[in-house]
């Protein structure tokens, strides 16, 4: 069984490195999907993403040099 543990950022910085075979271990770990969180396919993770993203439109303008050394 997993067990979740809570920690400050200050309580992970001073945690030592990871170990070459704890790194592997993460390395070569996989999605283990549960009722929790169950595998999703592409599509369905599309429901997710934000608004914004979904709504973009690539635009391109030309803009005097002036227009930036005014702004800086």
């Amino acid at each position: 069984m997993n067990t979740m543990t809570v920690m400050t950022l200050d309580e992970l910085k001073k945690l030592p490195p990871l170990t070459e075979e704890e790194k592997q271990t993460i390395h070569n770990a996989k999605p283990t999907p549960t009722d929790d969180c169950p595998a999703m396919t592409a599509e369905e993770l599309k429901e997710f993403r934000p608004w914004y993203a979904k709504n973009k439109t690539p635009v391109t303008i030309n803009l005097d040099s002036g227009a930036f050394e005014y702004g800086t």
